[in-house]
This record gives structure tokens, sequence and C-alpha cells, in this order.
């Protein structure tokens, strides 16, 4: 399953384990970073071609301003919406 969707047939499933690391920062007036250890991350294609749906899950670690001290899990869902969960 990827995107809410189940994905049968002729399809190529890459399934990462501990995928790597990012970064996230929000801009403006509510700045902040955190650290993201992507445990996860599942991609669907089509046998050619650019990725049908793509989502990783993981860790997060607050680092600076709003996002100072926040510890949880995110989801990077398939439309690009990040989402974090406090643990």
């Amino acid at each position: 399953m990827c995107g809410g969707l189940r994905y049968f047939g002729r399809y190529v499933v890459e399934t990462i384990g501990n995928a790597g690391e990012a970064w996230f920062g929000l801009a403006g007036d509510q700045d902040g970073t955190a650290h993201l250890t992507i445990t996860h991350r599942i991609a669907i294609y089509k046998e050619v071609g650019p990725p049908l749906c793509v989502e990783a899950t993981g860790t997060v670690d607050g680092m600076t301003g709003l996002l100072f001290g926040f510890e949880g899990t995110f989801r990077l869902r398939n439309d690009s919406t990040l989402v974090f969960r406090p643990t």
C-alpha cells in the first residue's frame, strides 16, 4: 500500500529500511529546524518512469526555533504533506 492505494499486477515496489537522514526547516516568523531519520521508504513504479507513489516514515528531533525540543515521528505522504506526531 502506498498513498492509501493497494497496487497489484506489474509494478516495481522499492522498499528501503534505514533510508537515510534529512533536515526540515520552517521559514518566516515561526522559524525552526528539525533532523529527520528516515526509517522506512516505499516507492511504487510502473515498469519504467517516475514513481507513481512515494512515502517515508521515521523519527524527528527538533533542533532550533519553534521545533526546538520536539521529539516524535513523521510521515511524508505521497502528496508531499509532512505530518509530525509527538512521542
